[in-house]
């Protein structure tokens, strides 16, 4: 999987939903450190197992009929 593919992906999605780093870390089994690695573009490379995961939990939450639940993340200060 190509970075520049996931990391387009990942930020539309969190400006288009409003779902926060942590939530989608809790709900794709994904450290938010991965994440935010891939949102600023850091990570150079991703696994196809984590980009599918991440993508799994992108579909549920924009599902409206059944979204996972929210995880009780803390927002930073």
């Amino acid at each position: 999987m190509h970075m520049k593919n996931i990391t387009t992906e990942l930020k539309y999605f969190f400006e288009a939903t409003g779902v926060r780093q942590c939530q989608l870390a809790e709900a794709s089994g994904v450290s938010t450190a991965t994440i935010n690695r891939l949102v600023k573009g850091v990570q150079s490379d991703v696994r196809l197992s984590t980009a599918d995961s991440l993508r799994n939990a992108m579909a549920a939450f924009r599902q409206p009929e059944t979204p996972p639940a929210e995880p009780a993340c803390e927002a930073r200060a």
